[in-house]
């Protein structure tokens, strides 16, 4: 299970929170001063911390597709190029795989940047009560990796890719329903916020299998690092161009009909990529499947 998404998901739903209720009490200077002070407890268990003992670091990935392709997998003699970053390149899965890190984290980044304006511009809440909500979105996020991460450890292999699919598919919905409402002007504070959590819940699940299964799969344990840095940069690199789209229009309901629907469109092109990956997936299977059949065939009439 991912307990690096769920433990991010927490500290932003807390983080949120707390940093707008000590911008309240304490005004903007001064609660920086006492975020300051936080952030140095936090060093304090720093100087406990012990290393985890070397076998408890090891990642058997002998069941991956990556494993099973003689390309992805080279001896550790070979420079970096050979044996980590060209298999990545050359491997199929990587390309829905960067498509749908881009695609879910700029969605992902654009709600949390702008859903404040929209509690505060489009359903005329104060500042104080937007920011709450805004803080309130990540709630969803935390039973949403958990559930992803339960599924990625319990599925058999060959269903696995299908979940991001699901789940896409769901917040592909949400969204043209939001946008629908908004464009009658049904945008009421307490029936957005929940549009905004069903979003967010429907988008952070597929992250798990992006974060973790997909990445593994792709690179093997050998290039899971990297594998996992590059998806993930590609990630922010969407995030930053989607906040080009939005501007003035978060600020106007029009606005907002717009970039709803082009978040749509971002999920829309998430769940191609998701699908594109399924597709690949049952093909490398059951090519997998052929080969193994006909080597114990082979083996058989020798014998």
């Amino acid at each position: 299970m991912n307990t690096n998404n769920r433990s991010s998901a927490l500290g932003e739903l807390s983080s949120r929170a707390t940093i707008i209720s000590l911008i309240a009490h304490f005004g903007f200077k001064n609660a920086w001063y006492v975020l300051a002070g936080i952030t140095f407890l936090c060093l304090i268990p720093a100087f406990f911390a012990r290393e985890r003992p070397a076998e408890a670091l090891d990642i058997n990935s002998s069941d991956s597709i990556a494993t099973q392709a003689p390309d992805t997998v080279t001896p550790q003699s070979q420079n970096f190029y050979q044996r980590v970053l060209r298999p990545l390149v050359l491997n199929r899965r990587f390309y829905p795989v960067a498509l749908m890190a881009f695609t879910t984290t700029a969605v992902y980044e654009a709600i949390g940047s702008w859903s404040m304006h929209f509690f505060e511009h489009v359903c005329q809440c104060n500042r104080v009560t937007a920011g709450y909500y805004t803080a309130s979105l990540f709630a969803t996020q935390i039973p949403s990796y958990v559930l992803g991460g339960w599924l990625l450890d319990h599925l058999p292999k060959r269903f696995r890719t299908i979940v991001p699919v699901v789940f896409l598919g769901a917040c592909a919905a949400l969204c043209a329903v939001f946008a629908t409402l908004v464009q009658l002007g049904l945008t009421s504070a307490a029936a957005s916020l929940a549009m905004f959590l069903l979003i967010n819940f429907a988008l952070s699940a597929p992250n798990s299998f992006v974060d973790g299964v997909y990445v593994v799969e792709m690179c093997g344990a050998g290039g899971a690092a990297f594998g996992a840095g590059t998806v993930g940069t590609l990630g922010y690199l969407g995030a930053m161009t989607i906040q080009f789209i939005f501007g003035s229009a978060a600020k106007t309901t029009q606005g907002w009909t717009k970039i709803l629907w082009t978040l749509f469109g971002y999920i829309l092109i998430a769940l191609g990529g998701a699908i594109v990956y399924m597709w690949i997936d049952i093909r490398e299977r059951r090519s997998a499947s052929l080969i193994s059949k006909a080597g114990v065939e082979n083996s058989m009439s020798q014998a």
